[in-house]
């Protein structure tokens, strides 16, 4: 059947054949392309807020741990120096007011969207505040060398906070 037609419209009708293939490979990752473009865009709506929320709840996170760790040294030269209580005090209240606007954020972000990992970050926080405050007591006590223990326990609750806050 090919064999009546001349050599112009087979190679006419093959370079046709070929760009309509090409049209449709073309749409057909438009398409795609459209799609992918779609996901990413939504995904970022989605996720934007909450990678903030979380970059800042980390850093108020970083913050409080340095109030620990600032009044953790005042409350050891308390001892020694009656004077550090007034440093100490400040501190602690620092890291309680820290402390709060932590657990508050992640208590206000979570519960609209019943996120798991932000849950997990709460409980997480609210041991580490719970060992840090009874380093604290321990410490406005008198008792050095037991606040030191519970503070390392506390510590190691602030770096369990502070992997689950980078893992989210």
């Amino acid at each position: 059947m090919l064999k009546r037609f001349k050599i112009t419209p087979k190679f006419t009708a093959i370079i046709a054949l070929i760009l309509l293939l090409m049209g449709v490979a073309i749409a057909f990752g438009l398409l795609r392309m459209n799609e992918l473009s779609r996901s990413a865009r939504q995904l970022a709506e989605q996720e934007l807020p909450r990678t903030e929320g979380l970059a800042g709840l980390a850093v108020t996170q970083l913050q409080q741990a340095a109030q620990f760790e600032r009044a953790l040294r005042a409350g050891e030269r308390m001892a020694k120096t009656p004077a550090a209580r007034a440093d100490f005090d400040a501190a602690r209240r620092q890291f309680q007011t820290l402390g709060a606007n932590v657990t508050e954020t992640i208590r206000a972000r979570s519960r609209p969207t019943g996120d798991a990992q932000l849950q997990q970050i709460a409980a997480l926080h609210d041991a580490y505040q719970r060992q840090a405050e009874a380093a604290f007591d321990l410490l406005a006590e008198g008792n050095v060398a037991e606040a030191i223990a519970e503070a390392a326990e506390a510590e190691a609750a602030g770096d369990r906070l502070e992997q689950a806050m980078r893992s989210s």
